[in-house]
């Protein structure tokens, strides 16, 4: 599907906490430009002065070229005078309506919610720059591939989207890989069998339905990807066209202590993050598909190990003897670690390439780490090697996804309490300068005390943390439980856009 321009240049309020943020010369003298007619530029020359049509800019430009702001959220407009950076201080500023959007020196503060737009008059020259004051609060929803998979063509699909619209939700995380399989036309690994079967085209491509009713009703449209699951039941693939890749490459798959790779199971076969080639084919998939559609995001799930006693393929095996003779005292965990984290930098990496603007995130294990002394629970970065914080602190994802499908507990605190789990996401994706959005599992065998009450309490929870936004599980919960219209009455009743990434430039 052909791709659209964006349509908003953004930015947070909270820029100014975001590494890297700051607009290029911002408080450094070296990069500004002295305007026409500066004393220190043209001492006693009177054909510098201000007005002179030599000594004055041929074009003016701000940057970013529009703004949207929260209520009471500020940033800093960078000015641009024949694309050097001028100090905006030095040029005269106004705002059509100060009670939606203010401005000194460059500084815009968001008022009440409404439309603006600010003026700036520096060299002659004057240039306006719309502001929009909004709710700014990120809505995802989950959508598997179950749900896709029942669906007979793409009027099902734009059905789902419109109902996903009419809620409230403002992203949509449709998934189109499942176990290095398709849900959409890919030259790189066949349809899925959730389809019409394994390999076997259905006639028509969710994937692109999806991107365009989402566009149609401005939501955001991620394409959501199953990282390392290879394959899943007792029996191979079949042989199909494109190959399945469990059956052209058996030693992806992760294997145990003793070497010995993961059998054929009711569940996933994972395949091995410590193989290089595993991660650059898992790139390649993601670059695949937004070059080929006009997706908002890449989302990453099962982006992690199957447990911690794997993997010691032979790939994994060399790479870490070789890793350990530049860094002799890199332990194994660590090496894991980080051969996690460099899958999503190698997705981040080959996406951005060709499509700067696009988002990866990745959904990760609802507990980083047990710091509480909680009795039996697992642990992301123990137990999976999956360093969620080093996805934000590395810049290899733009957000992450804890899955906390758990409820708050009372008082707060106790074992599993949701209030705590996200705050602690929070802590680590704040220092990090990335958004953090809030997993919250709707009702079902494994949240059964997620019932409506509790979801719309932990949204409330969420907004008090500061969370740059939620996401549930699943969209066909959600619609059993006919929970979708008690959103868009509820939580959701007043609109809200997507927090805006500046680190990306929005």
């Amino acid at each position: 599907m052909p791709r659209s321009p964006s349509l908003l240049l953004a930015v947070l309020a909270s820029c100014a906490l975001a590494p890297g943020c700051a607009p290029a010369g911002e408080g450094d003298d070296d990069a500004l430009v002295a305007p026409p007619g500066d004393d220190d530029a043209s001492p006693g020359d009177d054909d510098a002065s201000p007005g002179d049509d030599d000594a004055s800019p041929a074009s003016l430009a701000a940057r970013p070229a529009r703004l949207l702001l929260g209520e009471g959220d500020a940033r800093t407009l960078e000015l641009l005078a024949d694309g050097a950076a001028v100090d905006p201080a030095l040029a005269a500023w106004s705002a059509d309506d100060p009670g939606v959007a203010s401005v000194a020196a460059g500084v815009v503060t968001g008022g009440e919610r409404g439309e603006t737009t600010v003026r700036a008059t520096y060299g002659g020259l004057e240039i306006a720059v719309p502001v929009e004051v909004a709710l700014l609060e990120a809505r995802g929803l989950w959508v598997t591939r179950w749900t896709i998979g029942a669906a007979t063509d793409e009027g099902d699909v734009e059905a789902l989207i419109d109902s996903i619209a009419g809620a409230g939700f403002n992203q949509v995380y449709f998934q189109v890989r499942g176990t290095f399989d398709a849900l959409y036309r890919s030259s790189l690994e066949p349809w899925s069998s959730v389809m019409d079967g394994l390999g076997v085209d259905p006639g028509w491509d969710p994937l692109e339905a999806a991107v365009g009713r989402a566009h149609a009703r401005g939501i955001e449209l991620h394409a959501y990807l199953n990282t390392f699951p290879f394959w899943s039941g007792t029996t191979p693939p079949s042989d199909v066209v494109p190959p399945h890749p469990y059956d052209v490459h058996p030693e992806w798959r992760v294997a145990d202590a003793s070497g010995v790779p993961m059998a054929l199971n009711s569940s996933y076969v994972f395949a091995s993050p410590g193989s290089g080639e595993v991660r650059d084919w898992v790139a390649a998939v993601a670059e695949d598909v937004v070059t080929a559609y006009d997706v908002d995001g890449v989302h990453l799930d099962y982006v992690r190990y199957p447990g911690s006693q794997y993997s010691h393929d032979e790939a994994s095996d060399a790479a870490y003897a070789s890793a350990l003779a530049g860094e002799p005292g890199l332990s194994w965990e660590d090496f894991q670690r980080r051969a996690v984290t460099a899958t999503v930098a190698g997705v981040s990496g080959r996406v951005w390439a060709v499509r700067p603007e696009v988002k990866v995130t990745a959904a990760v294990w609802g507990i980083y780490e047990n710091r509480w002394g909680w009795s039996s629970v697992s642990q992301g970065n123990l137990d999976y090697y999956q360093d969620s914080g080093a996805f934000m602190d590395e810049g290899a994802a733009d957000a992450i996804l804890p899955m906390i499908y758990w409820p708050l507990t009372d008082p707060p605190g106790q074992r599993l309490d949701w209030r705590t789990l996200a705050g602690d996401h929070l802590s680590r994706g704040g220092a990090a300068g990335r958004h953090v959005y809030a997993g919250i599992c709707v009702d079902s065998e494994t949240c059964p005390d997620n019932d409506f009450g509790e979801i719309a309490a932990e949204v409330e929870v969420a907004r008090e943390l500061g969370a740059a936004g939620v996401t549930l599980f699943d969209y066909s919960l959600l619609a059993a439980g006919g929970w979708l219209d008690d959103l868009a009455a509820g939580p959701f009743a007043e609109p809200a856009r997507v927090p805006p990434m500046p680190w990306k430039g929005e």
